[in-house]
């Protein structure tokens, strides 16, 4: 049974206009790929790597095929190798970038592959061609349309929504990055107070939500949603934070394992970082990608 695709091609290096020419016309003349449609091109910043990057031209192309995931993964590999792509640092600049975005509705966790793309649903240089051949297509995680995580994005304010961590943990994390943060209480800030002083704004207000309560508060109040994967032992973290919290009972019941798995099921675009030196420039990515465009 065919299966609808959705992929995302980037090149930010030689002829970028031909480099995407060569690639649609490999594959609307590949006899395995069916109902071949592209968005228009559009050209974009870089997104973390090297300051001195070239800007990006960026689309998306969506078609049918009955080839596994598996497959179609290492057929795009192989056409990036034949267009000059050489895999180095990660955010490098590159010939032709080729990524899997959606297999129909599959979820596919693998060591090799993750499907739907694990950033594609807060990625504006992906959700803007996207919306112009697969507004409909549903991104099977969020449980939105490519569409709704569009607009998603454009009516949001400048909201992070963090899990996994308490605010100390994440003022580290925020120290390292580029990004100009505001940290909000959760529970004694108002939800709306601030969102008509971040419209048009580059600044994030930053919410730790550290139970459900204060998590279904506000999960409709920000434009991603941080789960944040500490290094900390399950029985330390929570002991912390259950005396940071006057023993919450909520929080005790509850656990924060199971407040990620909540989080994990936000309507809505999510990250997923580790409490390590990668997760300064990995929000950094993530914010500037939201902007992006």
């Amino acid at each position: 049974m065919d299966k609808d695709c959705l992929i995302a091609f980037g090149s930010n290096v030689g002829d970028r206009l031909e480099n995407f020419q060569g690639i649609s016309q490999a594959l609307f003349n590949n006899s395995r790929i069916k109902k071949y449609k592209s968005s228009r091109c559009i050209e974009t910043a870089p997104i973390g790597g090297e300051v001195d990057q070239k800007n990006f031209l960026n689309a998306v192309i969506r078609f049918s095929t009955n080839l596994s995931a598996e497959s179609l993964c290492q057929m795009l590999f192989e056409l990036e190798i034949q267009f000059g792509r050489t895999r180095g640092k990660r955010w490098e600049s590159r010939t032709v970038d080729l990524d899997l975005l959606l297999f129909g509705t599959d979820v596919i966790v693998s060591p090799t592959l993750c499907i739907p793309h694990p950033r594609m649903s807060f990625r504006r240089f992906v959700l803007e061609p996207a919306a112009q051949i697969a507004s409909n297509m549903m991104h099977p995680t969020s449980g939105l349309t490519v569409g709704q995580l569009l607009t998603h994005l454009n009516r949001m304010p400048n909201r992070l929504l963090v899990v996994g961590c308490e605010a100390n943990v994440f003022a580290m994390i925020g120290q390292g990055m580029k990004t100009d943060l505001t940290m909000i209480d959760a529970q004694t800030e108002d939800v709306g107070n601030s969102e008509t002083d971040l419209a048009g704004s580059t600044c994030y207000e930053v919410v730790i939500a550290r139970t459900v309560s204060e998590f279904q508060r506000w999960q409709h109040h920000a434009k991603l949603v941080v789960i944040v994967l500490t290094r900390q032992p399950q029985d330390h973290l929570l002991s912390t934070l259950a005396s940071s919290t006057a023993g919450s009972v909520e929080l005790n019941r509850v656990g924060w394992a199971e407040l990620i798995q909540l989080a994990t099921r936000f309507a809505g675009p999510t990250v997923t970082v580790s409490d390590d030196e990668l997760a300064c420039a990995e929000l950094d990515a993530a914010v500037a990608a939201m902007g992006h465009c």
